[in-house]
Protein backbone atom coordinates (compact mmCIF):
# COMPACT_ATOMS: atom_id res chain seq x y z
CA UNK A 1 0.00 0.00 0.00
CA UNK A 2 1.49 2.99 -0.91
CA UNK A 3 0.59 6.83 1.03
CA UNK A 4 0.98 8.76 -1.91
CA UNK A 5 -2.40 9.34 -2.24
CA UNK A 6 -3.50 10.25 1.39
CA UNK A 7 0.39 13.10 1.37
CA UNK A 8 -0.64 14.47 -1.63
CA UNK A 9 -5.09 15.07 -0.96
CA UNK A 10 -4.43 15.65 3.06
CA UNK A 11 -1.09 15.57 4.39
CA UNK A 12 0.53 18.28 1.53
CA UNK A 13 -2.27 20.53 1.81
CA UNK A 14 -2.50 20.73 5.81
CA UNK A 15 1.35 21.37 5.49
CA UNK A 16 1.02 24.21 3.17
CA UNK A 17 -1.67 25.57 5.89
CA UNK A 18 0.59 25.04 9.10
CA UNK A 19 3.55 26.72 6.69
CA UNK A 20 1.09 29.63 5.67
CA UNK A 21 -0.16 30.27 9.26
CA UNK A 22 3.27 29.81 10.85
CA UNK A 23 5.02 32.26 8.33
CA UNK A 24 2.10 35.04 8.56
CA UNK A 25 2.13 34.63 12.51
CA UNK A 26 6.02 35.45 12.11
CA UNK A 27 5.50 38.49 10.37
CA UNK A 28 2.80 39.61 12.71
CA UNK A 29 4.83 39.43 15.44
CA UNK A 30 7.89 41.00 13.90
CA UNK A 31 5.53 44.07 12.78
CA UNK A 32 4.19 44.06 16.69
CA UNK A 33 7.57 44.21 17.65
CA UNK A 34 8.57 46.73 15.31
CA UNK A 35 5.39 49.09 16.43
CA UNK A 36 3.12 48.75 13.83
CA UNK A 37 -0.43 49.49 15.14
CA UNK A 38 -2.82 46.66 13.47
CA UNK A 39 -5.86 48.41 11.71
CA UNK A 40 -8.39 45.74 9.59
CA UNK A 41 -9.70 43.89 12.93
CA UNK A 42 -12.38 40.92 12.06
CA UNK A 43 -13.04 42.04 8.42
CA UNK A 44 -9.06 40.97 7.59
CA UNK A 45 -9.43 38.24 10.11
CA UNK A 46 -12.15 36.45 8.10
CA UNK A 47 -11.24 37.43 4.84
CA UNK A 48 -7.60 36.10 5.81
CA UNK A 49 -9.26 32.42 7.31
CA UNK A 50 -11.40 32.31 3.73
CA UNK A 51 -8.60 32.22 1.66
CA UNK A 52 -6.62 30.37 3.50
CA UNK A 53 -9.68 27.27 3.64
CA UNK A 54 -9.77 28.34 -0.37
CA UNK A 55 -6.22 27.93 -0.61
CA UNK A 56 -6.16 24.39 1.22
CA UNK A 57 -9.08 23.42 -1.69
CA UNK A 58 -6.65 24.63 -4.29
CA UNK A 59 -3.65 22.08 -3.00
CA UNK A 60 -5.86 19.05 -2.25
CA UNK A 61 -7.19 19.52 -6.30
CA UNK A 62 -3.31 20.38 -7.43
CA UNK A 63 -2.54 17.13 -5.37
CA UNK A 64 -5.53 15.07 -7.68
CA UNK A 65 -3.72 16.59 -10.86
CA UNK A 66 -0.40 14.94 -9.30
CA UNK A 67 -2.05 12.26 -8.71
CA UNK A 68 -3.31 11.69 -12.19
CA UNK A 69 -0.01 13.40 -13.97
CA UNK A 70 2.85 12.71 -11.99
CA UNK A 71 5.30 14.55 -14.56
CA UNK A 72 2.92 17.48 -13.89
CA UNK A 73 3.83 18.71 -10.35
CA UNK A 74 6.23 22.03 -11.11
CA UNK A 75 3.28 23.17 -13.43
CA UNK A 76 0.76 22.70 -10.80
CA UNK A 77 2.26 24.40 -8.53
CA UNK A 78 2.97 27.15 -11.05
CA UNK A 79 -0.58 26.69 -11.53
CA UNK A 80 -1.89 26.69 -8.25
CA UNK A 81 0.39 30.23 -7.57
CA UNK A 82 -0.72 32.28 -10.56
CA UNK A 83 -4.41 30.97 -9.85
CA UNK A 84 -4.60 32.17 -6.02
CA UNK A 85 -2.22 35.42 -6.44
CA UNK A 86 -4.43 36.31 -9.38
CA UNK A 87 -7.43 35.83 -7.31
CA UNK A 88 -6.55 37.26 -4.32
CA UNK A 89 -5.15 40.41 -5.84
CA UNK A 90 -8.67 40.96 -8.00
CA UNK A 91 -11.13 39.90 -5.40
CA UNK A 92 -9.10 41.79 -2.49
CA UNK A 93 -6.59 44.41 -4.52
CA UNK A 94 -3.84 46.32 -3.57
CA UNK A 95 -6.24 49.60 -3.06
CA UNK A 96 -5.85 49.34 0.35
CA UNK A 97 -8.80 48.89 1.80
CA UNK A 98 -7.75 46.49 4.48
CA UNK A 99 -5.45 49.64 5.95
CA UNK A 100 -2.31 48.82 4.11
CA UNK A 101 -1.48 46.51 0.84
CA UNK A 102 1.41 45.41 2.15
CA UNK A 103 -0.26 42.80 4.21
CA UNK A 104 -1.74 41.86 1.44
CA UNK A 105 1.41 41.17 -0.91
CA UNK A 106 3.12 39.86 2.53
CA UNK A 107 0.33 37.07 3.01
CA UNK A 108 0.79 36.49 -0.97
CA UNK A 109 4.33 35.75 -0.66
CA UNK A 110 3.72 33.60 2.55
CA UNK A 111 1.29 31.53 0.45
CA UNK A 112 4.07 31.61 -2.38
CA UNK A 113 6.48 30.14 0.23
CA UNK A 114 4.23 27.42 1.35
CA UNK A 115 3.55 26.18 -2.32
CA UNK A 116 7.53 26.22 -3.43
CA UNK A 117 9.06 25.70 -0.29
CA UNK A 118 7.81 21.90 -0.03
CA UNK A 119 8.52 21.02 -3.80
CA UNK A 120 11.52 22.79 -3.76
CA UNK A 121 12.68 20.22 -1.01
CA UNK A 122 11.02 17.05 -2.22
CA UNK A 123 12.98 17.80 -5.56
CA UNK A 124 16.12 18.32 -3.40
CA UNK A 125 15.50 15.35 -1.87
CA UNK A 126 15.10 13.34 -4.92
CA UNK A 127 18.54 14.87 -6.40
CA UNK A 128 20.11 13.82 -3.51
CA UNK A 129 19.12 10.16 -3.62
CA UNK A 130 19.91 10.10 -7.41
CA UNK A 131 23.45 11.10 -6.34
CA UNK A 132 23.68 8.78 -3.53
CA UNK A 133 22.47 6.09 -5.60
CA UNK A 134 25.01 6.77 -8.22
CA UNK A 135 27.81 5.85 -5.78
CA UNK A 136 28.73 9.96 -5.80
CA UNK A 137 27.26 10.66 -2.11
CA UNK A 138 28.22 13.86 -0.70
Amino acid sequence: MTLRPLHLLLLQPLLRLFMLVALYSLGHLVAEGAGRAFRGGYGWALTLWLWSAGFVVLSALEGLLVLALPRFAVRAALLVSVVFVGATALAIGYTGAWAHPYRLAYYQLCVLAAVWLPLGLCQWRAAAKVKVGNGQGY
